[in-house]
């Protein structure tokens, strides 16, 4: 079984030239603040990243929120279409006049609209959000279509009780992979009960 992925463009099926190598691997779908910074500094044509606000001003009720969605599907089409083939649906920001959209509920609209407009295989979604803490929720950001996940209030907050608090009597560095492990071994559950063995399946 394995949990590493790919980024980026996808070629054809039905041949194989240089450009099918032209991806990003990934070890974990779990990406560290370090591994999505390094995400983003990426400038290569092939390997081009965007981030995209998942953010709607609540004050508009539930028709704020279905233009906020139309509106993140209109720019993930027009970001594929700049060449950009790695997608980071961000909810940072969030503040008095600005909620995240669920994330779930964003990269499922920005997939299937990828999909209808055909574009889908151009490129990868990854979901940066605060609302992505236990091995249940990651999964179910994968299964909607996110090819990773930085779940970055969980890794501050783990960082936060074990140095700043002291509440656990090991170190960050110690705390972040023990997280990290938990949730390797919670998807790999999912995947045997699934009957897949591949994250990329």
């Amino acid at each position: 079984m394995a949990l590493d992925a790919y980024l980026g463009r996808r070629g054809s099926l039905l041949e194989e030239t240089p450009e099918h190598a032209e991806l990003v691997q990934i070890a974990h779908p779990l990406l560290t603040a370090d591994e999505i910074a390094s995400l983003r500094k990426i400038d290569d044509p092939p390997h081009r990243a965007v981030t995209l606000s998942a953010l709607f001003d609540p004050r508009g009720g539930a028709a704020a929120l279905e233009r906020a969605l139309d509106d993140l599907v209109a720019a993930a089409i027009h970001a594929v279409d700049q060449r950009n083939t790695i997608l980071i649906l961000s909810d940072r920001g969030t503040d008095g006049e600005h909620a995240p959209i669920p994330m779930l509920l964003a990269v499922g609209a920005v997939h299937h609209g990828l999909i209808r407009a055909n574009r889908r295989t151009d490129a990868d979604v990854v979901a940066e959000t605060a609302e992505a803490w236990d091995v249940h929720q990651i999964a179910c950001l994968i299964g909607y279509g996110a090819s990773a996940v930085h779940p970055y209030l969980a890794l501050e907050s783990i960082v936060r009780l074990t140095e700043g608090l002291g509440i656990e009597n090991l170190d960050a560095v110690r705390a972040l992979k023990n997280y990290k492990k938990a949730v390797s071994d919670g998807l790999l559950k999912i995947m045997s009960k699934m009957g897949i063995s591949t994250l990329t399946s």
